[in-house]
């Protein structure tokens, strides 16, 4: 990845049935964090977790990302509704606070804070499910 960071801009990966991300480092300068793989969520089910897609805000001149969100249907309520609802449930920049977008140096300051921060883990094991199952204290 290092030396064709100037080409590939971005990566995002898929079919985990989770949503998460993952920040690569420099090989020549393990401290530097040059790069964010965003891996998206199933539009398919799986125990305790809505389907939902990922959207991707890029900078059309760098070609950058800027922001992800993720859009999930509440299976529950589309059965009792018979109607598939798709609705915001992640805003990274938003839900995380992150100062800047969603660069790799803030990727890598949000993993710090999730290891850090209890509530913050919560709120992002259950974002990862989209918004699934039992949480205490966190409310979004």
């Amino acid at each position: 990845m290092e030396r064709y960071q100037h080409i590939v801009r971005m990566q995002y990966y898929g079919h985990t049935h989770d949503q998460y991300y993952s920040v690569t480092n420099s090989v020549t300068n393990p401290d530097r964090h040059i790069t964010v793989s965003q891996i998206g969520p199933s539009v398919t089910t799986m125990t305790n977790e809505n389907p939902a897609y990922g959207l991707m805000e890029t900078d059309e001149k760098f070609m950058v990302p800027l922001n992800y969100q993720m859009y999930a249907m509440n299976v529950t309520a589309a059965n009792e509704n018979n109607k598939a609802d798709w609705n915001l449930t992640v805003d990274y920049v938003k839900d995380y606070d992150l100062a800047d977008y969603v660069s790799p140096n803030e990727m890598h300051a949000l993993a710090e804070r999730i290891q850090s921060n209890t509530t913050l883990a919560q709120l992002y094991k259950w974002d990862e499910s989209r918004k699934m199952g039992l949480l205490a204290n966190v409310t979004t």
